[in-house]
C-alpha cells in the first residue's frame, strides 16, 4: 500500500520533470538571442563589464545583466569579480560572428526550426503548412555556410564508412547518391583513392563538392551527376552504391522505389543512417529525429534498422548485414557482399586521422548544439498537452496508434512518431504496438486527473513564442501589448491555472509556514501583499486561526480571491483590499506583512516604493517576511534564468537576490534579522530599526 506522503512525493518529482520538459526551450532561446546580439564578440578574454557589453548592443545595463547571468548559468561564459569571461571551450571563437571558425549560422538554423515546431499539434491536425524554406535550407547550395554541421557530418560519415572500409577498398566504381555536400565523397576517397566516384544529387546541391573537392573534380576522379534518386535513368552499372542519411527524407513507398532503382545499378549497397531499434523508441535521439524528418518532409521518417533490412529484401538485395557503430548512435547496413570483414578499430582510426576533422570544433559543436536543440523536447511535450493526448492513456489498458488517430483526427504516421518520442522521454510505455500511461502520468496530465497540471503547462507554449522575440524585447523594439495583469489574470483559465500553481508550490508553502510559525503564533493581524490567489492566507487561517489576514492585490485578481476564499471572507478571517503595492494606504498597521513571490516582477525602484509602504503599515514590533527566489551561481543557477523570464514579462523586473533586498531594507532603516533558504527560495525576516 503506497502512502499519501509517498504518492505526493512521486507527484512532486513527476511535476518537476514535466516542468523541465515544458521550459527546456529557454536554454535554446537564450543562446539564440546571445548569438543575434553578438554577445560573445563583446566578451574579452581579459574580462568585460556589463556596462562595456551593453553599450555596444543597444540594450540597457539591467537587460544585459539578465542575459549575461543566464549565459553563465548555462556555462557559456564565466563570471568572476564583476567581469564576464569566455568559457574555455569557446576560446577559438566558435560563437563569434567575426570568427572564421564560427558555427553561429549553424546554431541559428535551430531558431527557424523552433518557430515551426511550435506548430506540431497543428501539423498533426493538418492545420499548418510547413514553409518550404525550412525543408530546403540545406539543399540549395547553402551548406558551406554551416561549418559546424559539415565538420560533424564528416566525423559521422568517417566513423560509419571506415568501419566497413574493407568493403570499399575492393570497388572500382562507386555511385554516391545524395552526396552533393561532398562529405561521403571525401571519406570514400580517403579509404580508396583509386575509385572512380560519381556523385548524384539535385542540380542545386553540389556546393560542398565544388568547394572542397575541386581538384578531384578537375582530375575526373569525381563526376557530378544531376539527377533525382526517385527517377534514376542511368544505363551505367557500378560496383557499389552508397546512401548517406538519405532515405529518412522519404516516405516508405519512396524509400522502396529508391532501393529498387539502386538495385538496377549495382548488387552492392552501403547505407549509413541514424540508428533506430525495432520499437522506434530508442535511442531517444533517433526517435525525435524521426519526428523531425516528418516535419521537414511530409510523410517521411527515420526507418528502424530492421525496416531498412526488410525494404532491401523487397528491392532484391541479398546478404544483408546490420552494423551498429559503437557509441555513435549510427548504423551501417551493407548488402551484396560475400563474407564482408568489419574493419578493426585501429584501421578505422587510421582513416579518421586523414580526414582533417577539427576535433576541438566538434567538441564545441556537440556542447552548443545540445542547448540549441533543447526546444524540441519542449515542443514535443507541448504538442501532447495541446492535443490532450494524455487523456487517452491508462496504465493497464493499451491503445494503438490507429485507434487513437481515429479518435482525435490526426495524421496516423505523425501520431506514431510523437508517441514513440514520448516513450523515449519516459512519458509512455510501449508493448508491441500499444501504448500505455506510466503510473504517475494519468493523475497529473489527464484533464480528469485528481491533481492535473495540464492548464499550467499550457502557459509555456505562449512563453516559448514570446522568448523567440527575446532579442527585440531586450532592445526595446517590441513593446508589451498587454499588461502583466491581463496576461496572467484576465484569462478564461485563471482558476485552473491558480489551482495548478498551488499544487506546484504546496510543499514550499508548508515549509515556509513551519519556518515562520513562531511569528504566526504570536500575531493577530497579517497583510499578504500580492496574495490574491489566497493560498498563503487560507493556509494561515487554517493552521493559525488566531490571525485575520488582509490580502492586497489588483482589483481583477480579487475576483479570484473571492472564488478561492469565499467561506473565509464570509467569516471575516480574510479581508480583501484592492490596491497597488507601489502606492497603497490601508489606514492601519499589522503584526506581520508578507510579500511572497512577487518582488521579481518589479524594478529596484519599484521595490523600494513597495518596501516604503510596507514600513508605514508595520507595527513598531512587527515583522516583514519576504520569500522569493534565491540567486546563487553555484547552488541555484536556474534562478538566473527565471530572473530573465521575469524581466521579459515586465518592464524592468528581476530576481533581486539577498544582497539587494538587504540593501533596500537598510536604505529604509529596517533591520533584516533572520534568513533561511529552502528549495531555491530565500526567506528574509526584517523589523523596523530601533533608534
Amino acid at each position: 500500500m503506497i502512502s499519501n506522503i509517498e504518492t505526493n512525493h512521486q507527484i512532486t518529482q513527476a511535476w518537476q520533470r514535466f516542468l523541465r520538459f515544458s521550459t527546456s526551450f529557454r536554454n535554446s532561446t537564450i543562446l539564440f538571442s546571445a548569438l543575434e546580439l553578438n554577445i560573445f564578440d563583446s566578451i574579452d578574454k581579459d574580462g568585460s563589464t556589463i556596462e562595456a557589453i551593453a553599450s555596444t548592443k543597444n540594450i540597457s545595463n539591467i537587460s544585459c545583466e539578465q542575459l549575461l547571468n543566464a549565459l553563465v548559468s548555462l556555462k557559456y561564459i564565466i563570471f568572476f569579480e564583476g567581469k564576464y569571461y569566455p568559457n574555455e571551450i569557446d576560446s577559438i571563437g566558435y560563437l563569434k560572428a567575426n570568427s572564421d571558425a564560427s558555427f553561429r549560422n549553424d546554431l541559428l538554423l535551430q531558431k527557424q526550426e523552433n518557430k515551426v515546431w511550435l506548430n506540431l499539434a497543428k501539423i498533426a491536425r493538418g492545420e499548418y503548412k510547413v514553409p518550404k524554406a525550412y525543408s530546403s535550407e540545406l539543399l540549395e547550395n547553402n551548406i558551406m555556410k554551416y561549418k559546424g554541421i559539415l565538420n560533424a557530418n564528416l566525423n559521422a560519415a568517417g566513423y560509419c564508412l571506415s568501419s566497413v572500409s574493407e568493403c570499399i577498398r575492393e570497388q572500382k566504381t562507386v555511385l554516391d547518391i545524395g552526396g552533393g555536400d561532398g562529405v561521403h565523397a571525401k571519406v570514400l576517397l580517403a579509404i580508396n583513392p583509386l575509385i572512380k566516384l560519381s556523385v548524384l544529387d539535385l542540380p542545386n546541391c553540389f556546393d560542398g563538392c565544388v568547394n572542397n573537392l575541386s581538384e578531384e573534380i578537375e582530375n575526373k576522379q569525381i563526376q557530378l551527376v544531376s539527377g533525382d534518386a526517385l527517377a534514376l535513368e542511368q544505363d551505367k552499372k557500378y560496383d557499389l552504391v552508397t546512401l548517406n542519411e538519405l532515405l529518412e527524407i522519404f516516405s516508405r513507398k519512396d524509400k522502396l522505389n529508391i532501393l529498387k532503382n539502386t538495385r538496377k545499378l549495382s548488387s552492392k549497397i552501403i547505407i549509413t543512417k541514424f540508428g533506430l531499434h525495432d520499437t522506434g523508441t530508442s535511442p531517444g535521439g533517433g526517435a525525435i529525429f524521426s519526428l523531425r524528418m516528418f516535419v521537414k518532409y511530409p510523410q517521411s521518417y527515420l526507418s528502424t534498422d530492421s525496416e531498412i533490412l526488410e525494404l532491401l529484401k523487397l528491392a532484391g538485395y541479398n546478404d544483408i548485414i546490420i552494423h551498429r557503430v559503437p557509441n555513435k548512435n549510427k548504423t551501417v547496413i551493407i548488402a551484396g557482399f560475400d563474407n564482408p570483414i568489419l574493419t578493426s578499430a585501429a584501421e578505422s582510426n587510421a582513416v579518421m586521422d586523414t580526414l582533417g576533422i577539427d576535433k576541438s570544433m566538434l567538441a564545441g559543436w556537440k556542447h552548443h548544439l545540445q542547448n540549441a536543440c533543447q526546444f524540441r523536447l519542449s515542443c514535443v511535450f507541448q504538442a501532447a498537452v495541446e492535443l490532450k493526448l494524455f487523456n487517452y492513456f491508462k496504465p493497464f489498458i493499451g491503445i494503438s496508434t490507429e485507434a487513437l488517430a481515429s479518435q482525435i483526427q490526426v495524421d496516423p504516421l505523425m501520431l506514431r512518431l510523437l508517441l514513440n518520442s514520448y516513450v523515449a522521454m519516459g512519458l509512455l510505455k510501449k508493448v508491441d504496438q500499444d501504448y500505455f500511461a506510466t503510473d504517475i502520468l494519468e493523475p497529473i496530465l489527464s484533464e480528469e486527473g485528481r491533481e492535473s497540471y495540464l492548464n499550467e503547462l499550457l502557459i509555456y507554449q505562449s512563453e516559448n513564442k514570446s522568448w523567440l522575440k527575446m532579442t527585440e524585447k531586450l532592445q526595446g523594439l517590441i513593446q508589451k501589448t498587454v499588461s502583466f495583469e491581463d496576461d496572467m489574470i484576465q484569462t478564461n483559465t485563471t482558476e485552473s491555472y491558480i489551482s495548478s500553481i498551488e499544487l506546484a508550490n504546496k510543499d514550499f508553502v508548508s515549509k515556509l509556514l513551519d519556518t515562520i510559525s513562531k511569528n504566526l503564533e504570536s500575531s493577530e493581524s497579517i497583510l499578504d501583499i500580492g496574495g490574491g490567489h489566497g493560498f498563503h492566507a487560507r493556509s494561515i487561517c487554517t493552521g493559525y486561526p488566531n490571525n485575520t489576514v488582509s490580502i492586497l492585490d489588483l482589483p481583477s485578481m480579487l475576483e479570484v480571491t473571492k472564488k478561492f476564499c469565499g467561506s473565509f471572507i464570509e467569516s471575516g478571517a480574510i479581508l480583501p483590499h484592492a490596491g497597488d503595492a507601489t502606492k497603497f494606504d490601508l489606514g492601519k498597521t499589522f503584526d506581520v506583512i508578507m510579500i511572497n513571490d512577487i518582488l521579481h516582477y518589479f524594478s529596484p525602484d519599484e521595490v523600494q516604493l513597495i518596501l516604503t509602504n510596507v514600513k508605514n503599515h508595520l507595527k513598531v514590533d512587527g515583522v516583514l517576511i519576504i520569500s522569493d527566489f534565491a540567486l546563487d551561481f553555484h547552488k541555484n543557477v536556474a534562478t538566473h534564468i527565471f530572473s530573465l523570464k521575469a524581466h521579459l514579462k515586465t518592464k524592468n523586473g528581476i530576481v533581486h537576490g539577498l544582497q539587494n533586498l538587504m540593501n533596500y531594507l537598510n536604505n529604509l532603516e529596517m533591520d533584516p534579522f533572520e534568513y533561511h533558504e529552502i528549495d531555491n527560495k530565500l526567506i528574509l525576516l526584517s523589523k523596523k530599526s530601533i533608534k
